[in-house]
């Protein structure tokens, strides 16, 4: 035991040192010489309430400078605090006190009553920062986030979760994917039940065999008894390795199509859902979930079968044999279930700790080789390593004890219970043989303890198969819970909308994302005809962009109805409505393939010229014919997300993803506002040039006011409500939010 531990232990470290090796290399990679002296955090905080007449705003900037020469011990302690009458903060728990002029809150208590939602929050968040010594020296701590202890208690839908135990309803589902393969099924089960009835008689073959040698001595008997042994060793072979073939072949069906339907689920789930589940847990559902379910069907409950089996039968011909010496041994066979039992328990809740840190670390290097440059420009290197580095260790502390686990199990449950039930078998057998108290021969006795050590084996395995499965069900309860999910928004509800006009209405509409239930629109009411340019400004935060999010029905209305066509937009087909739709987002997402791949993601049929004609609109044929950095034209692969174009580029190539399928309704939000100068010049072009031309009803989500000039109507927002409308010069001729934020960019600033 001592030795499998240590080897197992010596494995995992290796392994985890491996893939951190590998981490840093990639993390190291052209990184700066210069190290970083110091990082400074701001995190600012506003308290903010808006009247008719009165406006208060206050920030609070803290700075988190790094201390090697901190104690941990003074990084968990934070100095209590009071505000008092005259406006001083007055802090206790260290050896002097000391005043700091701060805001005062009286100012505000005229506007409690009137406090919103979001009021409450930043107040909140205020008064938590408030209580900190503004000149205290924080350490800058290695924090990973695991999955929620809370979130593990819900259920798919957010309902209370019930204690994780086996469930045969998991696996009924599981079987209706193994029952897609009937004949397989079929072969597999039938080569088991042969290759399980041969298996049996073969130690009984060998005491016959023994006792013709010993009784006998005849040659001809021997060799008789020798070619039907020979025969049950060759069928059993024969038919188990039919057996173990399909097996592994329905496993491969099993795992495809339950990845398919998991991907398929996924895929059509509404936006709320990926809002709630990180990244690296639906990949692991669809990795390491899924290969642990794999197991269970295919392996492991076969093999469950074949042992059980094979315990029958050999407790059977026991029985036959002697069943004074099988009285003897049958009380061992409880000793497994309860060694199983604990296992299983035990080896289930390190199995669900050890796929949430895998899903852990996915995420973290998903999201460090994303934000590379972000990383590198911030000197974040070593940090990162060390971030990866303490969920490595984490990971081998959970293997260790899973190592440590299966050890004693295998120890126990092959070593010392299976020789008991020998040295038992042996002592009183033995004995019966000597005295000639039974009929047992030597042979008989040989046979004997070959069924006793095939069934302390096969208890064994059933144990450890059992485990298996058991431990499989934290993983089946995952990938169910997930498919289980019940989006807001279904894919296939509402009707089929052959074309629309292009006109859009709001209808005293607000909005709470369902993550956060602070309102973030308030009474929208909007109407756009067809064939009409309107952009939607403000400065961040406003609810612009949410305004684009109810239009594509990424989400629906909390009240009021968002209208196309007047009709409601939640009584259309979710792939009609947006069949009719253009969108172009402020960072494009282009896919991995050719630039052409890219330009025709959002159509089934396309001709070469139509392609042409949305690039020539969109402005991509003019840097395509670059044959130096475009040798293949629109065959060129533009890289993983498109890593190989320029930022302006990529804007553009979106643009004419747009374009080429025709929509009604075109998209533009916050296309310009990540690009340079010049990019910017060039899409603006491009965009320009559409509302100059438009064929469409055209939505221009906008920070920069040069984008939307030329729009028929513009649209101010703030904190969630339209404060004004109307045309570029009518709002730029009277003193307003918008001739504000006009002035203000001149000036350069915003």
């Amino acid at each position: 035991m001592l030795i499998f531990q240590l080897t197992s232990q010596a494995h995992l470290k290796y392994i985890c040192n491996l893939e951190l090796i590998i981490y840093k290399s990639f993390i190291a990679t052209n990184s700066f010489n210069q190290k970083v002296n110091q990082v400074s955090i701001q995190n600012k905080l506003k308290y903010s309430k808006m009247s008719d007449k009165k406006k208060e705003n206050k920030e609070i900037n803290m700075s988190l400078l790094p201390n090697e020469d901190l104690q941990s011990s003074q990084v968990s302690t934070a100095r209590s605090s009071f505000v008092s009458s005259n406006g001083k903060e007055t802090t206790q728990g260290g050896e002097k006190s000391k005043e700091h002029t701060i805001i005062n809150f009286s100012k505000f208590q005229k506007f409690n009553e009137e406090k919103t939602e979001m009021d409450v929050v930043e107040e909140d968040a205020f008064e938590k920062y408030n209580k900190i010594d503004k000149n205290k020296v924080f350490q800058k701590e290695i924090k990973i986030e695991y999955r929620e202890k809370d979130e593990d208690k819900k259920g798919p839908n957010g309902g209370k979760q019930k204690k994780q135990k086996f469930e045969w309803k998991l696996y009924k589902k599981l079987l209706e994917y193994v029952m897609r393969e009937k004949w397989l099924v079929f072969i597999i089960y039938s080569t088991l039940f042969i290759s399980t009835a041969s298996q049996t008689f073969i130690p009984y073959m060998v005491g016959q065999l023994l006792n013709e040698v010993t009784k006998t001595g005849s040659d001809t008997s021997v060799q008789s008894t020798s070619l039907i042994f020979l025969g049950l060793i060759l069928i059993t072979c024969f038919f188990g390795f039919f057996r173990a073939m399909y097996t592994n072949l329905l496993g491969n069906k099993v795992t495809m199509y339950l990845k398919r339907d998991i991907f398929d689920k996924f895929v059509g789930y509404d936006v709320a859902f990926f809002e709630k589940n990180k990244t690296g847990d639906l990949m692991s559902r669809l990795g390491r979930d899924v290969s642990t379910a794999r197991a269970a069907v295919s392996f492991n409950s076969t093999m469950l079968l074949r042992n059980f089996l094979l315990c029958i039968s050999n407790i059977i011909m026991l029985f036959v044999l002697s069943w004074k010496v099988t009285l003897s041994i049958i009380p061992i066979i409880p000793s497994y279930y309860l060694v199983t039992k604990y296992y299983s328990y035990k080896s289930k809740q390190i199995e669900k700790r050890i796929s949430d840190i895998n899903a852990a670390s996915s995420e973290l290097a998903e999201e460090v080789f994303s934000g590379i440059m972000t990383v590198k420009s911030f000197g974040q290197e070593e940090y990162e390593k060390k971030r990866f580095e303490k969920i490595l260790q984490d990971e081998y502390v959970e293997n260790r004890w899973s190592g440590i686990l299966n050890a004693a199990f295998f120890t126990i449950n092959n070593n010392f219970l299976a020789n008991i039930g020998i040295l038992i078998v042996l002592w009183y057998g033995g004995y019966i043989v000597v005295n000639s108290q039974d009929d047992l021969s030597s042979g008989d006795l040989a046979s004997f303890i070959l069924y006793s050590t095939s069934l302390a084996t096969n208890s064994s395995a059933i144990s450890y198969g059992l485990g298996a499965i058991i431990s499989a069900t934290g993983a089946l309860e995952r990938i169910f819970e997930m498919m289980q999910y019940n989006p807001s928004i279904k894919n296939d509800s509402g009707q089929e909308v052959a074309t629309i006009t292009g006109s859009v209405q709001f209808k005293d509409v607000t909005f709470s994302y369902p993550s956060n239930k602070v309102q973030v629109l308030h009474g929208i009411n909007v109407s756009i005809s067809p064939g009409d340019c309107v952009a939607f400004v403000g400065t961040s935060g406003s609810g612009k962009s949410t305004i684009i999010k109810l239009i594509e029905r990424f989400y629906d209305a909390t009240t009021g109805e968002v209208q196309l066509d007047d009709r409601n937009v939640k009584d259309i087909k979710i792939s009609s409505l947006r069949k009719h739709i253009g969108l172009v987002s402020q960072e494009p997402m282009l896919f991995s393939g050719s630039v052409i791949d890219n330009i025709v993601y959002g159509v089934e049929k396309y001709t070469i010229e139509e392609v042409d004609k949305a690039c020539a609109m969109a402005g991509v044929d003019e840097f395509l014919k670059d044959r130096t950095l475009f040798p293949k034209g629109y065959d060129t692969i533009v890289g993983e997300r498109g890593t190989k174009l320029s930022g302006g580029q990529k804007q553009r190539v979106a643009i004419a993803r747009a374009l080429i399928k025709h929509p009604q309704i075109l998209i533009f939000d916050e296309a310009t506002s990540a690009l340079d100068a010049e990019s910017e010049y060039l899409v603006q072009q491009s965009i320009d040039s559409l509302i100059q031309n438009r064929t469409m009803t055209i939505v221009v989500i906008a920070h920069r006011l040069s984008t939307i000039k030329n729009c028929s109507k513009i649209i101010v927002m703030q904190q969630g409500k339209i404060v004004e409308s109307g045309t570029h010069n009518e709002l730029i001729s009277h003193e307003g939010p918008y001739k504000a934020l006009v002035e203000r960019q001149l000036s350069h600033k915003i």
